[in-house]
């Protein structure tokens, strides 16, 4: 449900090598928002819904599913998942709502795509918020990873492990609440008080089954495309401009 009764559309758009692309729009202010979810694979459940209601201060908040993702088209060809794809889709997107300069809010994984694409169309950027943004360089990466991993007990470890190895062979019925469990041990490092994870409303586990299996493969083929020949990778020099 919309935040204060604002309106609500959903449709969607044609992306690159014509990927059919979902996407909501909510409300109807002058200005507009982009939100570019997280991932890669998690869709508009992974934060966008949760910040709707900046629409009531007078935006219109548009955010879409990235292709592979919850109910755009389920792309499971790993050379299409690259970062140039998501590239090319969020420049399609500009052109479907026909977005002159756009106001962009990436978050983490969002964030390296939205840095992207400022880079091959600057022109078209006009402001953009990296809210937790994704690590800028590998060696970031794995020193967050290893400083979460301490903030779970052993324990808490263990049967993150145990719910995450269940997903991939999950039936139908079962497999968002496998989902749910394997996500709940990470979750809950990004509050003060576990209990708060209630009060989300965007919940990615909900998506299809078929979107919640090929949430691996859209994210290991996202990130393995930032990666240089040497495997590393490293934003700085194009943040830097």
């Amino acid at each position: 449900k919309p935040y204060d009764n604002l309106s609500t559309t959903e449709g969607y758009f044609t992306g690159a090598d014509n990927v059919r692309l979902f996407y909501r729009v909510v409300g109807a202010g002058k200005k507009t928002i982009v939100f570019v979810h997280g991932g890669p694979g998690a869709g508009i459940e992974d934060g966008a819904v949760d910040l709707e209601a900046v629409a009531a201060r007078g935006f219109r908040f548009i955010e879409y599913d990235q292709r592979g993702t919850a109910r755009s088209e389920l792309v499971s060809d790993k050379s299409k998942l690259g970062i140039d794809y998501h590239i090319r889709d969020l420049e399609a997107l500009r052109q479907h709502f026909r977005l002159k300069r756009m106001n962009l809010i990436g978050l983490s994984w969002g964030s390296g795509l939205v840095a992207h694409y400022a880079t091959a169309y600057p022109e078209n950027v006009n402001r953009i918020i990296f809210l937790s943004p994704m690590p800028a360089t590998r060696e970031l990466a794995r020193e967050r990873n290893d400083y979460l991993s301490s903030l779970l007990s052993k324990e808490d470890a263990a049967k993150q492990k145990e719910a995450c190895d269940k997903v991939a062979a999950a039936g139908d019925a079962d497999i968002g609440d496998v989902c749910r469990k394997c996500s709940y041990f990470s979750a809950k490092l990004y509050v003060t008080d576990p209990a708060h994870l209630s009060r989300a409303r965007g919940d990615f586990c909900s998506n299809t089954p078929q979107a919640i299996r090929n949430r691996k493969t859209v994210q290991d083929a996202g990130l393995a495309s930032l990666r240089d020949a040497n495997g590393e990778r490293n934003f700085q020099p194009m943040l830097a401009k």
